[in-house]
């Protein structure tokens, strides 16, 4: 058809996402390009592209890329409100380093997986983007409600209140997360890290993996397992943070296991470790 514009769709490959997916927002035509739906800006640091989150109707299903096609080689894509992603079997996936998803509001989060009491959601892919914050922005990725799902090849920066809280999720994964200051890009260090907590009074967190993680340089708390059963860290490294590596309240944090974690230089110590924690 001509004398059409129509937003251009891709499907790149990713070994996360399958190639077969034909869910998208708008068409089932497959993936969004996530940028041809910019209202403004280039891709680049100096003139992200906005308008993205509000000129998309998120959905379940649906299949969302935000690829690296900025002048400079990465793409930016600027937000002062997170879209609420917590959709059924969403997935969202950028080009790693190369995709940053720049939050410039107050508050937070940075990315919103967040549900009311009463509701859940299964099978949320998000992976392979920089997610920074600023000053003001107090939660890096927020989930409450969300099980099934995997959070995995993300960097997250500058959110100087918490990186990743997640309230209530059954059987998922955080894998190849980097909440780090090591590599020099990082303005503003958060309190925690990684913190896992209740949503209502029986809404813990279960039988969810840290896995292949690096997290330094948070100011209280590294990994906080809050309320948090069966739940796993994996190869992970967690090292120069000015509280505890990992701290379990040790009433609500049961059957849990550390396996391969390695901890250097937590002023407050590396772990507290309650009875019935597994070790290997």
């Amino acid at each position: 058809m001509t004398g059409l514009n129509v937003p251009q769709r891709i499907v790149p490959y990713s070994p996360f996402v399958s190639d077969s997916a034909t869910s998208s927002t708008t068409s089932g035509n497959g993936p969004v390009d996530v940028s041809a739906y910019a209202t403004a800006g280039s891709g680049t640091l100096a003139s992200p592209w906005t308008g993205w989150d509000a000129a998309i109707t998120w959905s379940d299903h649906g299949a969302y890329y935000f690829p690296s096609r900025g002048a400079s080689g990465r793409g930016y894509y600027a937000y002062a409100s997170a879209p609420l992603w917590a959709k059924k079997a969403i997935r969202l996936w950028g080009d790693g380093d190369a995709t940053v998803l720049k939050f410039t509001g107050s508050v937070g989060p940075g990315a919103n997986f967040v549900l009311p009491i009463g509701q859940m959601v299964f099978g949320c892919i998000f992976e392979k983007f920089v997610l920074q914050g600023n000053a003001l922005a107090t939660i890096g990725l927020n989930a409450e409600g969300v099980h099934h799902f995997s959070f995995r090849d993300l960097k997250i920066i500058d959110f100087p209140g918490t990186a990743i809280l997640h309230k209530f999720g059954i059987q998922g994964e955080y894998d190849h997360i980097r909440i780090t200051g090591n590599e020099a890009d990082q303005t503003y260090t958060p309190q925690y890290g990684i913190v896992f907590d209740r949503r209502t009074t029986n809404e813990p967190v279960n039988v969810v993996t840290i896995r292949n993680c690096h997290i330094d340089q948070t100011s209280i708390e590294a990994v906080w397992f809050k309320y948090a059963n069966a739940c796993k860290i994996d190869t992970t490294a967690i090292e120069g943070n000015s509280g505890h590596g990992l701290k379990f309240e040790a009433a609500n944090a049961d059957l849990n296991m550390l396996h391969q974690v390695h901890f250097e230089a937590n002023t407050l110590g590396d772990a507290t470790i309650p009875q019935g924690t597994v070790v290997e």
